[in-house]
């Protein structure tokens, strides 16, 4: 890996742009980068690794490999504009191509790709319930950080999905518990996995998610489900207010509010490359149109990871090494022997977690009280 500190650096022209270092990112570089072809990597924070359900996750490993190889790295980059350049009349549809606006600062430069793979991984998915913006009450991303000034304190979680309980085992083992989670999913995941196929309980996303829940619940007071959630300003401290099942009001007091429901994928880079999207109803928000290599509506534009649809860290990885097997497919790098080989134990990863991945996405998915918002509202309420 070429480590790049300023945009003069780039060159000019590129066979492959990789938007985002996550897991899907640098797996899409490693792929791409082995079979010869000239790879830059454009990574708006300063680190690797990613961010998303696999935030927490030792990725050393994953570094490791993609510093072993080639491609440009260019950190603490933003891309402002995507043109697409479409194959000229005569031409095959792999002879499509993007420009790129890059800015570094105040800095911005322009360079051209044969091919684009977005592996901007995933966001969290606002919750904008009454009193989400008073001071003291955050979402999940900013949790390390406040959770440093927050010792001694009452803690209260609330929300839905993984995130929010992998948070609050961190914290058990940190030593400061959650005074309280307070969960606004509707079933609890063990009721789940009973009405489902046996074989589910052998899928290592769902057994991790068990033991998880069970070890918080033996720890922590738990509320589920909690419904009409608000958040109120009381002196100097927060109390957070809910429905308990039944009709009952419930009051807890609270220092430090931290709200998740779920991730869902940053949108942003295929927007800007006009990339069409679907609605996902499982997961209630909107995501790429693109198969199972990653190749979008637009022929120059492939969708890896988190970007391409919440589906885990193993499926991150395997989404970017398919992404990157399709560009160099595209781009004349291997035939489509080479890529169906390397693509096999890919395409059984993928296989494997997508057995236990509608339960996941049942329990990340706002119950309808909190599906209020743009970001969550399915396309028929949006068009009323």
């Amino acid at each position: 890996m070429r480590l790049f500190q300023s945009l003069d650096e780039l060159h000019s022209q590129y066979d492959v742009a990789i938007v985002g270092a996550g897991p899907a990112g640098m797996a899409a570089a490693i792929t791409t980068s082995e079979t010869g072809l000239r790879v830059v990597v454009i990574e708006a924070s300063p680190v690797m690794g990613g961010r998303g359900d696999h935030a927490w996750r030792d990725v050393r490993a994953e570094i490791d490999a993609y510093r072993s190889t080639n491609p440009d790295h260019l950190a603490g980059a933003r891309l402002t504009a995507l043109e697409n350049l479409p194959a000229e009349e005569g031409q095959a549809e792999t002879a499509a191509a993007m420009a790129l606006t890059v800015c570094v600062g105040s800095q911005s430069r322009r360079i051209r790709a044969r091919r684009v793979i977005v592996a901007t991984g995933a966001i969290e998915r606002p919750m904008e319930i009454s009193g989400w913006t008073l001071p003291g009450v955050s979402m999940l991303t900013t949790a390390d950080r406040l959770l440093e000034q927050a010792i001694g304190k009452e803690v209260v979680l609330a929300g839905c999905g993984p995130l929010l309980w992998h948070l609050a085992g961190r914290m058990i083992d940190a030593k400061r518990p959650p005074a309280l989670v307070l969960d606004t999913s509707p079933g609890r995941l063990w009721r789940l996995v009973a009405r489902s196929p046996f074989g589910l309980l052998t899928q290592p996303d769902i057994q991790a998610e068990l033991k998880m829940q069970l070890r918080v619940r033996r720890k922590v007071k738990v509320v589920q489900p909690a419904g009409a959630l608000s958040i109120e300003s009381k002196a100097d401290r927060k109390q957070v207010v809910w429905q308990r099942k039944g009709g009952g009001r419930m009051v807890a007091p609270a220092d430090l509010v931290l709200l998740h429901q779920g991730l869902v994928p940053d949108l942003a880079v295929c927007r800007l490359a006009g990339c069409r999207l679907g609605w996902n109803a499982a997961r209630a928000c909107w995501q790429p149109d693109a198969d199972v290599w990653g190749r979008t509506s637009v022929a120059a534009v492939l969708v890896a990871g988190d970007a391409a649809g919440i589906a885990g860290f193993e499926s991150a990885v395997a989404r970017g090494h398919l992404a990157g097997y399709a560009a160099a497919q595209d781009l004349g790098a291997i035939d489509i022997r080479k890529r169906v080989r390397g693509s096999l134990v890919h395409l059984r990863i993928l296989r494997r977690y997508a057995r236990g991945r509608a339960l996941l996405d049942t329990l990340a998915r706002p119950a309808p009280a909190f599906c209020e918002t743009d970001q969550v509202r399915s396309p028929a309420t949006l068009s009323d």
